[in-house]
């Protein structure tokens, strides 16, 4: 059992790495630009874009990892229909609500659509290109009891070999055909590789890792920023971008994205509670914010023109978090006014 102390460290990294996963959404969505047009190829802006790529890619694997540790250590999520009812619950109706606002959206600056067309869109990938996240993270929450009764039976050596045993078709072989002139197949995946997210936050959350381990994850943490860095600078030309490390499934996130974990995990727990209770009416809201941010950030590109990247980029960023930030928390607001009359406590509505 955790101590107190213990246990409201462990909230307070969480907390820490859900902001961070969902600022690090917003950045790559205000780079992308930049760094997949060849025209900036090998410029200082594109340099600085894929510097920032090689950490804002961590944004879902960390969001992944954070799901992963709390679904697969609660007992409760043994319990199907427990478990399916409280988690689709959460992330359904207001997944369902702002895909309906981005239909509307696009209707009105894009084009005209019909009934139909909502409907073909959110039996896809919704209607907006970064829902792809939540049909994938409910495809995960159906597979999470099953998952949930192999790690109850495995040590941390066991998790690894599966850890490896997922990630080596879909993360390590691809790695491996790509820079190295032989080729390797063995077998086909077995598991979607976003998986492998989920055992490696469960295990990098649950156990106690040596300090020997911890200089490891480290050294691995750089590896895989260089990785990414390099790697795309290679693969690229300047008559085409290919940001093939760019991949959800690539080695490099898995080295940075432990990292990040392990470094949040320990970190000192912030004393001054104005900054700790910010930290967790952000943390709280970091669901919403990926949501909107999408469309935040088209309205700001739409009607606020500047002609210098860095500086478009910077605006972009900061105005969208503090926009998408000040909506979350109204909505949030707005929510809890209702639960209030209709007696109802609240319930954070962040993802993990």
């Amino acid at each position: 059992m955790l101590t107190a102390a213990e246990s409201k460290k462990q909230i307070q990294y969480f907390d820490i790495l859900r902001i961070a996963a969902v600022f690090f959404v917003i950045l790559l969505h205000c780079i992308n630009t930049f760094l997949n047009n060849a025209y900036y190829f090998n410029t200082r802006t594109w340099w600085l874009c894929n510097i920032l790529n090689s950490f804002s890619r961590t944004g879902v694997p960390l969001f992944f990892m954070i799901s992963g540790y709390f679904m697969l250590s609660n007992h409760k999520t043994l319990n199907f229909a427990e478990f399916y009812k409280k988690r689709f619950a959460r992330i359904l109706p207001p997944f369902l609500i702002w895909d309906i606002i981005y239909f509307a959206y696009s209707g009105f600056t894009i084009e005209k659509k019909g009934i139909a067309d909502f409907f073909k869109e959110l039996i896809n990938n919704g209607s907006s290109y970064h829902f792809w996240f939540v049909y994938s993270l409910m495809g995960f929450y159906l597979l999470m009891p099953f998952i949930k009764r192999i790690v109850d039976g495995c040590s941390l050596k066991q998790l690894l070999w599966l850890l490896v045993i997922i990630v080596f078709p879909s993360t390590i072989r691809p790695f491996f055909n790509t820079v190295t002139s032989f080729y390797i197949f063995l077998f086909n995946p077995l598991l979607d590789g976003y998986i492998g997210y989920f055992i490696l936050g469960y295990a990098l959350g649950k156990f106690n890792i040596p300090k020997r381990i911890i200089a490891l994850i480290y050294i691995g943490g750089v590896a895989g920023a260089l990785i990414c860095i390099i790697g795309n600078y290679l693969f690229s030309s300047y008559e085409q971008i290919n940001l093939y490390f760019n991949g959800g499934y690539q080695i490099n996130h898995f080295l940075l994205s432990s990292s990040i974990f392990v470094f949040a995990k320990h970190l000192k727990p912030i004393k001054s509670m104005k900054i700790s209770c910010l930290i967790t009416s952000i943390s709280s809201i970091t669901y919403t914010i990926y949501l909107c941010h999408v469309l935040v950030l088209d309205i700001l590109s739409r009607y606020v023109k500047i002609s210098r990247p860095v500086f478009s980029m910077c605006f972009n960023f900061f105005a969208a978090s503090i926009i998408c930030v000040l909506v979350a928390m109204l909505l949030k607001k707005c929510k809890n006014i209702c639960s209030f009359f209709r007696g109802n406590k609240e319930e954070k509505n962040y993802v993990g």
